[in-house]
């Protein structure tokens, strides 16, 4: 106990002393990019771009390992509200239109049950979102890439994001939830992370009582599920709404899509268990 206590403390420190100065450096990067474009000096714009990338790459990375050290130490302090789920879906999607655009990608949402609430943490369950959806754009090179807001024929309100990127081997399923591990390792690995996303991804679901169901056929994409609780879910249904972009729906991606880029004959996609 007394070294988790430890552990916890000083990933706390050590993230304030490299968050605080990084958060200056980018802050003075911005005001930068904006004299020089004022100057009319655009050709220096990809060097400034790429120190601001860098740069949130590592705050992204710090925070993902401060939230992972208060999580294994017990120390996450977890403050669950009455959230309405289709907002908080909608505000993530568009966050990640950008880089979806950049990688020339379709981004579907669509909301089939926009009535619905939760009893959950707020950062919990936007990180959660962000991380798969950050995910899933990343490890797409062409295609699409999906967010549904849905209730099951059992009733249970449901949030799956699915893509038809490179998918995940067999043989690194098992190992999916494991900290620091990714299927493509080493210096010459073609995607960028610490390897924390799904590791901590399945703690803020388990947090707040939602469980992640991961689906994945290589080199036909993934589809990652969460459910919520059922008692958590007072709200009633009102008629389906979508955003622009939602042609074709979800509900035709389950199946026209789905047997597009999953090849005939796969009923049941490779999956991970373990919860």
């Amino acid at each position: 106990m007394e070294a988790s206590r430890f552990s916890a403390a000083f990933a706390t420190n050590l993230s304030h002393e490299i968050r605080t100065p990084l958060n200056i450096i980018l802050g003075y990067g911005e005001l930068i990019a904006e004299q020089l474009a004022d100057l009319g000096r655009p050709e220096v714009s990809a060097y400034l771009d790429a120190m601001q990338r860098a740069g949130h790459r590592l705050l992204h990375t710090i925070e993902e390992i401060l939230d992972f050290s208060k999580l294994d130490a017990g120390a996450f302090e977890l403050k669950p509200v009455e959230i309405r789920l289709a907002p908080i879906l909608e505000e993530v999607v568009d966050d990640f239109r950008i880089l979806a655009a950049a990688k020339h990608l379709k981004l579907i949402c669509e909301v089939d049950a926009p009535g619905s609430l939760v009893n959950f943490d707020r950062h919990c369950l936007d990180r959660a979102l962000r991380n798969l959806l950050h995910n899933a754009i990343k490890f797409t090179e062409r295609g699409f890439v999906a967010a549904r807001l849905f209730r099951d024929p059992n009733g249970t309100v449901r949030v799956q994001i699915q893509d038809s990127g490179i998918g995940i081997g067999d043989a690194y399923l098992p190992h999916l939830f494991e900290p620091f591990s990714q299927e493509d390792s080493g210096y010459s690995r073609r995607f960028e992370g610490a390897g924390l996303g799904l590791a901590l991804t399945r703690k803020y679901l388990e947090l707040n009582g939602a469980g992640l169901d991961v689906r994945s056929f290589k080199n036909y994409g993934t589809i990652c599920t969460i459910g919520f609780l059922a008692e958590a879910l007072p709200a009633t249904c009102t008629r389906p709404r979508s955003t622009p972009d939602t042609e074709p729906s979800p509900t035709a991606m389950d199946s026209r899509m789905a047997a597009h880029h999953f090849p005939l004959g796969t009923a049941s996609y490779p999956r991970s268990d373990r919860r």
